[in-house]
């Protein structure tokens, strides 16, 4: 069992100053959030041949959402349509009171009860169904949210939710060991239903109240075969054959897709000291089930399109090396390129933690990591990473939640920090121990179309720990260590903005019985 409290729970969305923009002010306004979850799972063998295991989660948070603090007005420049930030995003942002009071609650419940059978020494099946609900109450505060189109003639919205979610599913697969093959097959259903209203009320001059309490369902099945096949005493081939079908039904519209997806992996020992894998798959991602189906597109102000929003299918290559430089030494590097169609992205609800999906019609993503591990002696162990990231999409295929018209303009996707730098050393002297790490990225994409990066930034962490009697463990975290509140994103519109939080003190204490 979990439970956490901070002031400091999402992102704020203040810069430091109209002018400044690069770095996060240090005021967290209407931030508060708790977060609480509890795990359990039982295992009973039955015979030596028969076990059971249930496993039970549960878990809620409380979000209030953060506002500008009371030094930002609805006359500053920031607010103004005719503002242009100096990322090249264009049109105000949007004003709220500091005493703004939106908040969000999140549930979630899952049981999943799992028998399994062996048949033998070499094979096993294995039945599980699950039940998994989870929840969304989004509490709005009309007055507030609609200040800005009273203030200086804009447009605003409030926006309620209390939508649930439930999954019913059943997962099964056989398992058998040959002499030089491992092969399994199995399968998956599940159904979904989501229920209850959303509300948003817009507000030019004269507000409209814009409900949709309509139920949507959802059907999702996978076929899968698969067989880790030894050539040799250096060289397996993974073969696998995968068959994925999504339904959704809403009352206006019926989403159908499906894909019959082959994989195909091959991993070579070229010396005691060496290994190369490459693979090759064809790969389906399921649209999210989301719960805000038509909420955008009344915030849009567009006309009310159809829920469209389609599975990603994408061809997937890799090709890797694990190379150890000596007996306390190894390196990694991996390179991979993967060709998309309905490309699945998200928009964030402004400064919430609500996001709604919707797909580019093309994409394409390539990169490479690479890694490094020391163990310097039996005290001192250190890491080092580097990733290079590219991804780009064009044109809009589904989910078109503002009215807006396909576009054929090629734009990095929102999520792509192009260089990404992770390193950490590690210092342990029972009942001591001390963690240090290091972060660069080049930050995340803005401006028109994503066409410029946000500042790079650097953060570090360090951690100091003691093993206590009785079990008892005691950390002190120090995070972002030279205090530098980053812009996450930066964006108009439905994107809102978010700084990371500046340099945080944390206290931890882990009792284990």
């Amino acid at each position: 069992a979990n439970y956490s409290q901070t002031d400091r729970g999402l992102d704020t969305p203040q810069p430091q100053s109209e002018s400044d923009q690069s770095r996060g002010g240090i005021q967290a306004i209407h931030d508060f959030s708790w977060t609480r979850n509890a795990t359990a799972k039982l295992d009973w063998t039955l015979t030596d041949d028969d076990r059971v295991s249930l496993f039970l989660s549960d878990s809620a948070s409380r979000f209030q959402i953060p506002n500008y603090p009371d030094s930002f007005k609805s006359s500053d420049a920031y607010f103004q349509s005719n503002f242009t930030d100096p990322f090249g995003n264009e049109g105000g942002y949007l004003y709220t009171p500091s005493t703004t009071d939106d908040f969000q609650n999140e549930t979630s419940h899952t049981l999943q009860l799992a028998y399994t059978h062996q048949l033998d020494d070499h094979s096993q099946f294995q039945l599980a169904p699950y039940w998994k609900q989870s929840s969304i109450k989004f509490t709005n505060d009309p007055a507030n949210d609609l200040a800005a189109a009273d203030l200086n003639g804009s447009t605003a919205s409030s926006f309620s939710e209390d939508r649930q979610i439930t999954h019913f599913g059943l997962k099964g697969d056989y398992a058998t060991r040959l002499p030089d093959h491992r092969i399994k097959v199995g399968f998956q259903a599940q159904t979904s239903l989501t229920q209850g209203p959303i509300t948003i009320i817009t507000k030019t001059g004269t507000a409209t109240t814009f409900t949709d309490n309509d139920p949507n369902s959802g059907f999702y099945g996978a076929l899968y075969a698969q067989d880790d096949y030894r050539l040799s005493d250096v060289l397996t081939l993974n073969l696998g054959l995968r068959y994925d079908l999504s339904i959704f039904t809403s009352p206006d519209v019926l989403s159908t897709d499906s894909l019959l997806s082959p994989r195909l992996g091959l991993s070579y020992r070229m010396s005691d000291t060496t290994q190369v894998h490459a693979f090759y798959g064809k790969l389906f991602q399921p649209a999210p089930f989301e719960n805000l189906r038509k909420a955008f597109t009344s915030v849009g102000g567009g006309s009310l399109t159809d829920y469209d929003i389609k599975p990603e299918k994408s061809d997937y290559y890799e090709l890797g090396l694990h190379q150890r430089l000596s007996p306390s030494q190894t390196f990694g590097m991996t390179i991979y390129y993967k060709n998309m169609v309905n490309v699945i992205d998200e928009a964030q609800l402004l400064n919430t933690a609500l996001s709604q999906p919707f797909n580019l019609a093309t994409g394409y993503a390539y990169g490479s990591e690479i890694s490094l591990t020391q163990q310097f002696n039996s005290q001192w162990s250190g890491f080092a990473n580097y990733s290079y990231e590219i991804a780009k999409g064009k044109g809009l295929s589904g989910g078109i939640f503002t009215g807006e018209q396909p576009s054929d303009t090629e734009q990095f996707l929102d999520h792509v920090q192009v260089h990404t730098v992770n390193a950490g050393l590690t210092f342990i002297q029972d009942p001591w121990w001390t963690a240090l790490s290091l972060r660069y990225g080049s930050g995340l994409r803005t401006g028109p179309d994503n066409n410029r990066s946000l500042p790079g930034h650097f953060t570090s962490d360090i951690t100091v720990g003691f093993s206590a009697p009785a079990h008892l463990k005691i950390a002190v975290d120090i995070l972002n260590l030279f205090d530098n509140p980053y812009p996450v994103t930066i964006a108009n519109g439905f994107n809102g903005s978010h700084y990371a939080a500046g340099r945080t003190f944390m206290l931890r204490l882990t009792q284990e019985f």
